[in-house]
Order: C-alpha cells, then structure tokens, then sequence
C-alpha cells in the first residue's frame, strides 16, 4: 500500500469517527468556548489608547449618545452624523453606560462581534461537518492575529462581520436542515435577525454580502426548492419590524437622510475613488495571507483531502469557498480597500484550514507536541501586535492634552479646536457639550476629499441652527477668544507657531504633533491682528 493511499484509509476511518461525534450534547461547549473568547479576547482590550481616527471618532459617537441623552441620532461634535447606522453606538454607549467610560468599555462591541463569528461557526461546522473541525477552527479563529486584532479594534468592521458569520451560518443551516427533514424555523428566524443587526450595524452589506453568498451556494448546489422556504414570511416580517424604526425615524426627523446614508454613503462610497486608502486588486488576498500567519500556510494541508462522507459535510466545504472567495472579490474590486472590510473571510479560512489540519495524520493523534507549535506561535503574535501598537501610537493621540484639561481646568473655561478636530479627545475629556472648532469652512475644497472637514461640515447639513455655534469662521477666532476671561486651544504645535494670538498662551501639555493651550486675553495680545 503506498504512502497515500494509508493516509487516504486513516483519514477514511477518522471522518467516520468524527462524523459520530456530532451526537454529544455541544450546549455546554458553547458556555465554555463563550467564556473562554471573552477572557483571551479582554486580556489586551485596554491596553493600547484609542486609534485615530477611527476608534475616536466611533466611540466619540457613542460618548456623545450617552451625554446627549439622544439614542436615535448618532452626532459628530453635537451635528447628526449618519456615515453608519446606530447598532456599535448602541453597544457601546450602554457599555460604557455599565463599565465607566474607559478603553475596555469602549471595545465591547468588537468583541460581541467576534463572539457572535466564533459561536455561530463553531455551531455551525460542529453540527455538518465534525466537533473535531469545530475545536480546530475556533482555535485557529481565536488566535489568528488578524482576528485577535479586529475584536479589540473600536469601529464597525468586526460587529457586521459577526453578523455576516451569524446570518451566513443561520440560513445554511436551515437548509441542509431542510433538506434533512429537520425543523429549521428557528434558524431561519436567527438568520434574518443577524442579517437586521448586520443592517443597523454597517449598512447595506450585512444583507447583501450574506444573501449572495446564500444564493450563490444555493445555486452551484442546485438546490432551488431551498428559496421559496427561506422567504417564510414571519422571518422578513420580523427582520422589517427590527431594521425600519430606525431608518423610518431619521427620515421623518432628517429631510434627505435615506438618499445621503444609502447612495452617498453607500453606493458611491463602494464605487467612487474620491476616498482614501487607493489600493490594486491584489492587495486584500495579500494582506489576508501576511495578517493571518501562522496559519495561513497551512491552507495546503487540504491538498488530496478524501471526499467528504456526506452530502451535508460537502455541502458546508463548497459553502466555505464560497464564503471566502466572494466576499474576497467583491471588496477587491472598488478602488479603495481597507483592511478590515475583510474580516467576514476569515471563519471561513479557518475552518477551511481547521478541515485540513484535523484530516491529516499528526492531527489526529490523542496528543502531538506538532499540535502546540502554530498555536503557541499564533498567541504570542496576537499579544505581541498588541504590544507593540500600544508602544507605537501614532502622533494624533491626544489622551495626555485631555487629562491635563480635565485636572487644570475649570469648570467655566472652555476648550475650543484650532484648524483641527482630534476625535479621541472628546472621550477622553468626557464633555459635555460641544466643542467649537475654528476654520475656514466656506473653503469649497472641503467637499471634495475624504476628511475630518469634509465629515463636520457634512453633519451640519442637518442641523443649520447648530452650525453657526459649533463651525466656527476661522477670521473670528481672536475675538472669540478676547471675548473670553480664560480660553483652551487645542491645535497643531505647528499651526500655533503660525497663529500670533497664541504667542502669549502658555503650552500645558503637547504630544508628538498637538499642544494644549491656556490663553488669558492681555491688551497687548487681543491687539495683535491673526493673520493666518
């Protein structure tokens, strides 16, 4: 007998034991594998400070939901902001509601996000194709440094990839449930669900990115008789009564707000190039391969894989090319690309290489030290990258300019934005109104690039009356502060070397690139014309 034809007969034997394993009871793995995500994804949540600008400006948001007191309209500096919908807002405004306002808190809604991927794949595989599989892949998920990565990383990327998971895993399992004469309803219901906080979450592609890859499997499986069954009208009807309220509401309260969130911020977002972060086609199958070492080589242990035992394994592998390939293309093809839109690929990666893994001869042995390597490996990437972005913050990071305003401040001396809006800062300093900021706003260049100008400025659109107290006219900067007993700036150290008003204000404290101000009005100073 030659050398593959062993391994096909032992990997034979094994997939028949694995496929009986499918009859121990999973509810209590789920309790386990769910606490155990939770400890080993908090362990660095709040260790690093808030990236800029995403994770400023999106817990930004949800700070100021929870001042404002507003849960239906997400606000930028006090301007209705409806770039995203309201779900991570939701999430982490009552978690920091729970928790305090700090970083852990600030991170809750990626890490549901993540769990949401782990346990609905973890379900998933367990059930149609093996436990073994399910064990391989959640440890491949758990520590595979992209992931690890994405769950304590405070934007939308990670919470619609979990839906996407969810709904995906769902709605397949209702069909081969279906087509097994299995009750199906509740999954059925849970897809749809998923698929609503997938809306509410990021937008259009929490239903269309897990609707096509449904259709798309449904179709290369020539189950056509599946889709009639998944449109079982309680299912929609429920799916309508969690997504519309909302976009009812903002609509009703926002003239223009369903064309603005859904063609500006959808459509021509996906397939304009006026946006930032231009990138080849190739870039995001690249990017997958490096962000996921160590397990990403593995992929070619699935070479000469056995058929599978049953239609329903089968079924679940052609799902995950599916899966993984599609949403692959589709974001490979505008030409802005960021990394996170492609964190929906990566279950099905790692059961995909969790398959191949369990298959092979050193795999299934009781116990191999082989077994520790890539996850030893893995781990220390995941708490090193950790590390090492703690270490390295970039420039914009303005935590210390924040604590130094909060410990010297009074409580009647305002904080004003010099030609700069630092979105972490109005977390970290907790405030509770809006903060003016001063520019020239009649500049019409602002319209045409992807900044923090263009977003400010995009927010006022609905909200006139607030827009002459919040955008303030850069030329009236001097006598706004003149006017004022004691004004704060906080701006570039660059732009107030520029700035003669702010050559009497004293530097509290600065980072890298920003300078926290305190300027007293002198006659000799508020004489002094600005002439930037």
């Amino acid at each position: 007998m030659t050398s593959l034809e062993q391994f096909l007969s032992k990997t034979t034997a094994h997939l028949t034991f694995t496929a009986q394993e499918k009859g121990s009871k999973p509810c209590h793995e789920l309790l386990l594998v769910a606490l155990a995500c939770v400890i080993w994804l908090g362990l660095t949540q709040g260790m690093r400070p808030l990236s800029v600008p995403d994770e400023g400006r999106y817990v930004g948001v949800a700070w100021e939901m929870l001042r404002s007191g507003s849960w239906t309209t997400p606000t930028l500096d006090g301007l209705p902001y409806f770039h995203k919908p309201p779900l991570f807002y939701w999430i982490t405004a009552v978690s920091i509601k729970l928790l305090g306002p700090n970083l852990w808190a600030a991170r809750v809604a990626p890490m549901l996000g993540a769990l949401l991927a782990i346990l609905s794949s973890y379900m998933f595989i367990r059930r149609w194709m093996s436990a073994s599989i399910a064990r391989t892949a959640l440890l491949i998920l758990a520590t595979c440094p992209f992931f690890y990565g994405g769950a304590q990383y405070a934007n939308h990327d990670m919470l619609v990839a979990g839906c996407i998971t969810a709904t995906i895993c769902f709605a397949a399992y209702a069909i081969l449930a279906m087509q097994q004469g299995d009750a199906y309803r509740a999954y059925l219901i849970a897809a749809w669900c998923c698929a609503a906080l997938g809306l509410l979450s990021k937008g259009l592609i929490g239903i269309a990115l897990p609707g096509a890859v449904i259709l798309l499997w449904i179709v290369i499986n020539k189950d056509s008789k599946s889709i009639p069954r998944l449109l079982w009208w309680p299912a929609p009807v429920l799916f309508a009564a969690i997504v519309f309220p909302w976009f009812i509401e903002m609509e009703k309260q926002f003239n223009g707000f369903l064309y603005y969130f859904f063609i500006e911020q959808q459509f021509h977002r996906f397939i304009g190039s006026g946006f930032n972060n231009v990138r080849p086609f190739w870039f995001l199958p690249l990017a997958l391969v490096a962000l996921t070492v160590p397990w990403s080589p593995l992929l070619l242990t699935r070479l000469n894989l056995p058929t599978a035992p049953q239609p329903a394994w089968q079924a679940s592998r052609t799902l995950c090319w599916v899966w993984l390939i599609f949403i692959l293309v589709f974001f490979s093809t505008p030409e802005s690309k960021l990394i996170g839109y492609i964190l929906p690929v990566l279950p099905p990666l790692a059961i995909l290489i969790a398959e191949g893994l369990t298959l092979q001869i050193f795999w299934q042995k009781a116990f191999s030290y082989k077994r520790l390597i890539p996850i030893i490996i893995a781990a220390v990437l995941c708490v090193s990258l950790i590390i090492y972005l703690a270490k390295n913050y970039n420039d914009n990071y303005t935590q210390p300019l924040a604590e130094a305003y909060a410990a010297q401040a009074h409580s009647n001396e305002p904080v004003v934005f010099l030609d700069v809006y630092p979105f972490d800062f109005i977390f970290y300093i907790h405030v509770q109104n809006p903060i003016p900021v001063f520019y020239n706003w009649n500049n019409p260049a602002i319209l045409l690039g992807d900044t923090w100008q263009k977003e400010l400025l995009e927010a006022s659109f609905f909200a006139s009356t607030k827009k002459k107290a919040i955008l303030r006219a850069r030329q009236d900067f001097s006598t706004e502060l003149c006017a004022q007993p004691v004004t704060w700036v906080v701006t570039l150290q660059a732009i107030a070397k520029g700035t003669p008003l702010l050559d009497s204000a004293i530097l509290i404290a600065k980072t890298a690139d920003y300078g926290l101000y305190r300027f007293t009005p002198s006659d000799q100073a508020c004489s002094t014309t600005d002439k930037k």
